[in-house]
């Protein structure tokens, strides 16, 4: 009977409502990340369900790209990725996510892939996009191995301490390497394991020629 007369429960339920709404006024994201593109202020009344921000989970990025159809039979979910931002001087590795099943209407399939990131990442940002798979049985030469002599692909051998050209044709590449196989319709084409190559210097090198080979320095 006092508490009635006192007021107090009703202060209490408004103690009660007062609380409620100021919890109310919080918005608790389902993850840790970084706040985007604001689009309300401070204060500043809302209606329920409007968009205020963009929260991104910048842990793990998704990465979105294209194959065409007669490239994903070459990969499978799980199967590992580079991407290289046009922006950065630096590779990142990655896993392949999901295939989408559909093909689109201009015969390109869609690809994604989860990157971890190391804080450099934004969202939004421009990559490319290097599928990784091993390919056995192939001769791998450096891409500085392969120049073009009379718009036809050659690398050069090194024999008793002579240059020979040999035509090939490049059939396999990444950002540093090309597979290589001996050029089909040149008879005198050949290679074979254990040949040495050269990988720097041939631009102007010329057939039959008398080399040293230079032992490359390693830092231990």
């Amino acid at each position: 009977m006092l508490a009635i007369r006192s007021g107090y429960k009703d202060a209490l339920h408004e103690l009660q409502n007062a609380e409620f709404n100021l919890k109310a006024t919080k918005l608790i994201a389902p993850f840790s990340g970084k706040i985007a593109t604001i689009k309300s202020k401070q204060y500043e009344h809302i209606n329920a369900g409007t968009e205020v921000m963009s929260l991104i989970n910048d842990k793990v990025f998704e990465v979105e790209f294209y194959l065409i159809e007669s490239e994903v039979s070459e990969i499978a979910v799980n199967g590992e990725i580079q991407i290289k931002p046009f922006a950065l001087n630096k590779t990142y590795q990655g896993k392949i996510t999901t295939i989408n099943p559909q093909v689109e209407k201009d015969g390109t399939i869609l690809v994604k892939a989860k990157v971890k990131n190391d804080g450099k990442l934004l969202e939004g940002m421009n990559v490319k996009v290097y599928i990784q798979k091993d390919i056995p049985n192939q001769f791998v030469v450096p891409k500085t191995a392969v120049i073009l002599r009379q718009n036809q692909e050659v690398l050069f051998t090194v024999k008793s301490g002579k240059t020979y050209w040999t035509y090939v044709q490049t059939t396999n590449e990444n950002s540093r390497q090309y597979t290589v196989i001996p050029h089909p319709d040149k008879s005198s084409a050949t290679l074979k394991t254990g040949d040495t190559i050269v990988v720097a210097g041939n631009l102007n090198l010329a057939h039959d020629t008398e080399v040293a080979i230079k032992s490359l320095k390693t830092n231990k």
